[in-house]
Parts: C-alpha cells; sequence; structure tokens
C-alpha cells in the first residue's frame, strides 16, 4: 500500500495520539519506510517464530480499535507487531509484539500490517485467545465491528489501486463463510478521510467519522441510511454532536438510543431525551487519553482503548457500570 496507510492511519488514531504526532500527521505524504537496524530486527523476529500462540488480547504489540459486541460475548479489535509511538515522535515504528496466527505480516510498511481480531468470552467470564476474522487482506484492516447479530461485519479496508482506506461490509452465507468484501460505494466512500463505521444491528444505519466538505470542523460525524441496498447522501449529525473541534470514533446504543464518541483525547456521551440528543457529556474515566467506545446492550460494560504516552502503550480497556450511576475504575481487559 502507499503512504495512504500512513495519512489514514495517522489521522484516524487522532483521538488517541494527537497529544504526541499532531505534527507528523502532514509528513505521512510517502510510503514509509524503515531503518535498516528496525528491519534486520523484524527479520531477526520473524525467524525465530515459532509454535508459541499469544494467548492475551493486550501485548507490546499494537491493540486497537475495540467493539463488544451487544451480548458482551465477542470483542474485535485491530492488531499490529508494530508499535507506532515512536513514528509520532519523529522516528519509526519499532517492532515490539509477538506474532498471532493468521496475521499478515509487512516488515517493509508497517503501515500495511493490521488484521483484525475477535476473541470469544470463556464460561470463566475472561476472553479467549483472540482470532483472525479470515476477512482481512494484504493491506491495513482496522476499525472494525459486527451486525446482523454477528453474520455482518463493517470495517476499513484499503482500496486499489490508490491504496485509500474506503468502508466495506461482508457477511456470512449458510456455511458460515465470509463473502467478498463490498465498498459502499461513492455516495459513501470519497476522496476525504472515513473512517471508525457504526452499523445499526440491522445494518441500515450507518454512522461514520468524516473530513469532507460541509463540516463543523476538522472531522464530524456524520449519517446515511440504506434503501433497497443503496446508500443514501450522508448528512452531518449537526450540533449539539458535531463542533469546531474533531468529533470521531462514535457508538449509538441500539437499546437506548445514547450516543458515545471520542472529542479531544476523551469519550463523550450524548444522552437520548425522547425528541432529540441532550449536550454531550464528558465521561471521565481517570486517564488522559480514552477513546474508541462500545458498550454492551444492558449498560453494563464499556470497553475503549487508552494510550500512555510514558509507557508508550496502548491498550484496550474495560470499566463495569457502578450501581449508583456512572462508571467504576478501568482496567486492562487482561
Amino acid at each position: 500500500m502507499t503512504g495512504g496507510r500512513g495519512r489514514r492511519f495517522a489521522a484516524r488514531r487522532g483521538a488517541a495520539l494527537a497529544l504526541i504526532g499532531a505534527a507528523a500527521v502532514a509528513a505521512a505524504g510517502v510510503r514509509v519506510g524503515v531503518a535498516g537496524a528496525v528491519k534486520a530486527r523484524a527479520q531477526k523476529m520473524a525467524a525465530a517464530s515459532g509454535p508459541f500462540v499469544e494467548t492475551k488480547i493486550n501485548t507490546a504489540g499494537w491493540a486497537d480499535s475495540p467493539f463488544v459486541s451487544r451480548d458482551g460475548q465477542r470483542l474485535y479489535f485491530m492488531y499490529s507487531r508494530w508499535n507506532f509511538f515512536p513514528y509520532f515522535l519523529g522516528g519509526s515504528p519499532e517492532l515490539r509484539g509477538p506474532d498471532r496466527p493468521g496475521l499478515h505480516k509487512d516488515t517493509l510498511n508497517p503501515f500495511d500490517e493490521s488484521d483484525i481480531y475477535v476473541a470469544a468470552r470463556r464460561t470463566d467470564g475472561r476472553w479467549g485467545t483472540p482470532v483472525n476474522m479470515g476477512l482481512n487482506g494484504p493491506g491495513g484492516d482496522a476499525s472494525g465491528m459486527e451486525f446482523l447479530d454477528g453474520d455482518g461485519f463493517v470495517w476499513i479496508k484499503p482500496t486499489a489501486p490508490s491504496g485509500m482506506p474506503d468502508i466495506y461490509i461482508s457477511t456470512r452465507d449458510a456455511r458460515g463463510r465470509w463473502g467478498a468484501p463490498m465498498n459502499l460505494g461513492p455516495a459513501i466512500n470519497t476522496a476525504a478521510l472515513e473512517d471508525n463505521p457504526h452499523l445499526s444491528p440491522d445494518g441500515v444505519g450507518l454512522w461514520f467519522t468524516s473530513d469532507r466538505a460541509g463540516g463543523a470542523g476538522g472531522k464530524d460525524l456524520w449519517f446515511s441510511s440504506a434503501t433497497a441496498g443503496a446508500w443514501g447522501a450522508p448528512v452531518n449529525m449537526g450540533p449539539p454532536i458535531n463542533t469546531a473541534a474533531d468529533e470521531d470514533q462514535v457508538w449509538i446504543s441500539p437499546v437506548t438510543s445514547d450516543i458515545y464518541f471520542t472529542r479531544n483525547n476523551q469519550i463523550y456521551i450524548s444522552t437520548f431525551t425522547g425528541t432529540g440528543h441532550a449536550a454531550p457529556v464528558w465521561l471521565d474515566l481517570g486517564l488522559p487519553i480514552a477513546a474508541e467506545p462500545s458498550v454492551t446492550d444492558d449498560g453494563r460494560e464499556l470497553y475503549f482503548a487508552s494510550a500512555d504516552t510514558t509507557t508508550q502503550r496502548i491498550r484496550i480497556m474495560r470499566s463495569a457500570a457502578l450501581n449508583g450511576g456512572g462508571w467504576g475504575p478501568p482496567s486492562p481487559v487482561d
């Protein structure tokens, strides 16, 4: 893939990484090369790969874009062995994470290495060993979520020949096999940034992030609906959701219609009042960076990504709802 992956990756991590790399975003205009020493390390690690299977979600690699299923039984995330903090600090990505079964590896361009994995809840309540989704391509796949009770999937993947990312969907056939990825077409995917899609459970309502013309800020949240399989012209969600700041990474509750999203490296909630949405309220989780929220249908579990600039780690976190309201202290999922 071309440097479009680098531009898109830098842009889509704006909520979690803007504090450490805003100036680097504009520089990602060409294919990213890895310094000789880093490449040599990548080849050495690849050669040393054995039968070990990584069982954890959070590792020294890059676990991002979490999404929990409505019933809380499946947790999806993007994974790459590469740690991108050094890139946002002016250097090159570093190969720090372990291999995973099925991962398509790229030692030449780290931005081309990311697959979507899913972990299933075990009977003891812990998360099982992550499994490759099986619909990932040779470029960077990310920002995925299920719909149709797990028989449909929407995510971001590159489109040939430009290599720029678009929103795609896939559905399972009667035997449970994923169909060919389907681009949502020119009504949705444009030359602008389209990212972090969220589909309604029935697959006919789409919310997503874009920096296209007509917005209130750099990145806004947009909505489109499908009629007979054709997507209508996206509509800006407007105030009080969109502002002059960047709004990103939206999640809509199918139960309450509350809107969760990211703004200024934090999660906000806009409650549905019955006639409209209230002004968004900051969800204070006690972390300097929290983004990419999703919540189980019973409203008891919140999952999100958190970046730590001191340790240069990004982790997927969980917070449990408190009986008196609000959310408890977050902790890593494993």
